[in-house]
């Protein structure tokens, strides 16, 4: 099951760098006194579909996780229904779904974070 974790994982690591681009083009393009004029809105609009995209690929990998990790845990439960008596790596099972919630948590967290920007960006576009 760990191996399902890296996957969740590798798939998710270039968006994360992708966000981290995309907050310093925010805090260079809005935040900063420079006044770029049209640029200024040609660059907003290009964070906005960065973000977009960002958060569109963001929960669809942690919607296909989180029905992955379902799906394992009825295998398991069926595995340990036939089973009479219980190993150590049982246990073991149980730490890595409690891990693969975790994650799956804070990435929904980090989706709902990501949308809140969004609305706030194009809020301050239309406000201006």
């Amino acid at each position: 099951m760990n191996k399902e974790l890296k996957n969740f994982f590798d798939n998710t690591k270039q968006l994360h760098l992708l966000l981290s681009v995309s907050l310093l083009l925010i805090i260079i393009i809005i935040v900063s006194p420079i006044h770029l004029g049209v640029g200024k809105s040609f660059g907003q609009c290009i964070i906005i579909a960065i973000l977009f995209y960002i958060l569109f690929k963001i929960f669809t990998e942690t919607h296909n996780f989180s029905i992955l990790q379902k799906s394992l845990k009825k295998k398991q439960s069926k595995i340990q229904k036939n089973k009479d008596e219980n190993n150590e790596e049982d246990n073991i099972d149980d730490v890595s779904f409690i891990d693969m919630k975790n994650n799956t948590n804070a990435s929904y967290i980090l989706c709902g974070f990501i949308f809140v920007l969004l609305l706030y960006l194009i809020y301050s576009m239309f406000s201006e």
